[in-house]
């Protein structure tokens, strides 16, 4: 059949009344719930604007109500509608008329963007989180072939939940971290424990987004228990002053704060930041380094731990088997074992690249980005989300190469990439390569088992 026959055909099918009525059936739920999430992005995305703004410099998000930054005065509903505000003011501010930047409304667009096309790709195109179903059907030859079920908004909405959450703070993490180098600690955290909370009450058998571990992977649950009650004493040691904090005496300085520095004789550093800022050499930074091994020792030692003892002690064994088969505790162990494994890899990261080239590798914003995002999207996602990342930001560090006398750029927003990708892009991975990375886990249990 030619292309002007296959068209001719697709508009007659769309002059049959019958068909019509089909198609707006199948099409007008989407588009209802489409355009409620561009609306509820969009709002969400005027309130990131608001964060972004506000929340470096320790300002309350809340309260007093938006005001022109130019002249004070205070923005009326009217001038708060998300995208069309900006629109219809000509992107200037009504009162002093200063020009508005574009940021505003591009931020609102980008979420806004973000939501529904999160909806469509999961509920209209099956691409979306791993879905724990399947369906027999009978091919032609007579075989029965298993088949994963589609995603649907009736079963997998809290899919749609952990994936509007992620964005929403990632978003906010990037924005912040690309004008100031800085990831206010308290983002990533409350995506820690918003993140273990919905899993522990959403996550069900069954239910795309749910991060409850394999019965394959029993002991990586243990692992994950004990790596976050191994950071937990290394917290306390930190606390009460065995441990020793890395660059206590002040925060490393960035390439662009030397340059400020030798131009104007002095920084303010990162916004929002209180420690002071200090120049390392190499071998400071290397020096430096040591009290985060030390730091890493309880989660990485007590991680191994449980593992080993769930793969050679019976007791250990059944309560690891138990938790992958118990929803509301699955899911949260699920969630901190994401969390641990997120955060570890950055940190590993960091350490070796700073050991390796005598400077700051990684900021340990990023690592708390990982430990909130690993505590949402899981154990899978969140370490496919680092290489995805590197390469993301791969390419904007070649543009600086090229292009700037700085070297030093923000990782968070590219780590929020990943994440964002890993959460639709992990599920053909897993469907491609899941044999080959169930035998590399048998392998590895039989060498410790």
């Amino acid at each position: 059949m030619t292309a002007q026959h296959e068209i001719a055909s697709a508009l007659g099918r769309f002059s049959d009344p019958a068909y019509a009525d089909t198609l707006q059936k199948m099409l007008m739920p989407h588009a209802v719930y489409l355009l409620f999430l561009f609306a509820l992005g969009a709002c969400v995305g005027s309130f990131l604007n608001v964060v972004a703004y506000r929340f470096p410099l320790g300002k309350s998000v809340i309260s007093p109500p938006s005001a022109c930054p130019k002249c004070n005065t205070r923005l009326s509903w009217r001038d708060n509608i998300p995208i069309f505000g900006w629109i219809l003011l000509a992107g200037k501010c009504r009162y002093c008329r200063n020009p508005v930047s574009i940021r505003y409304p591009l931020v609102e667009l980008t979420t806004a963007l973000f939501f529904a096309g999160g909806y469509a790709l999961m509920f209209m195109g099956d691409i979306g989180p791993i879905v724990h179903r399947s369906l027999v059907e009978t091919n032609a030859f007579g075989i029965d072939v298993v088949k994963p079920m589609e995603l649907t908004l009736a079963w997998d909405w809290p899919a749609l939940v952990f994936y509007l959450v992620l964005v929403s703070f990632l978003m906010a993490a990037s924005l912040i971290d690309f004008d100031h180098f800085v990831i206010p600690i308290r983002i990533p955290w409350a995506m820690f424990f918003l993140g273990v909370g919905l899993h522990a009450w959403l996550d069900r058998q069954g239910v795309a987004g749910s991060v409850s571990i394999d019965p394959e992977f029993a002991p990586m649950g243990m692992m994950g228990i004990g790596a976050g009650v191994g950071w937990l004493i290394s917290m306390v040691l930190l606390r009460t002053g065995v441990f020793k904090q890395s660059f206590a005496e002040g925060s490393p300085m960035l390439d662009r704060e030397v340059a400020e520095r030798d131009e104007t004789g002095s920084t303010g550093g990162p916004v929002g930041v209180s420690m002071p800022l200090k120049e390392y050499s190499k071998g400071e930074v290397r020096y430096e380094m040591r009290h985060e091994i030390l730091f890493l020792l309880p989660p990485l030692m007590l991680a191994g731990l449980l593992g080993v003892l769930s793969m050679r002690v019976e007791a250990v064994s059944d309560v690891a088997m138990w938790l992958t088969q118990s929803n509301g505790a699955g899911g949260a162990v699920g969630a901190i074992t994401g969390a641990a494994v997120g955060g570890l890899l950055i940190w590993v990261v960091r350490v070796f690249g700073s050991l390796l080239f005598g400077k700051e590798a990684m900021g340990l914003g990023d690592a708390h980005l990982m430990v909130g995002a690993g505590a949402i999207i899981g154990t899978g996602p969140v370490a496919m989300s680092l290489f995805l990342g590197a390469f993301a930001g791969l390419i904007h560090a070649v543009v600086l190469l090229f292009g700037s006398r700085f070297r030093s750029l923000p990782f968070g927003p590219y780590l929020a990439i990943g994440a964002i990708l890993s959460f639709f892009l992990y599920r053909p991975f897993w469907a491609q390569y899941e044999r080959d990375i169930l035998a590399f886990a048998s392998m590895i249990g039989d060498l410790f088992g």
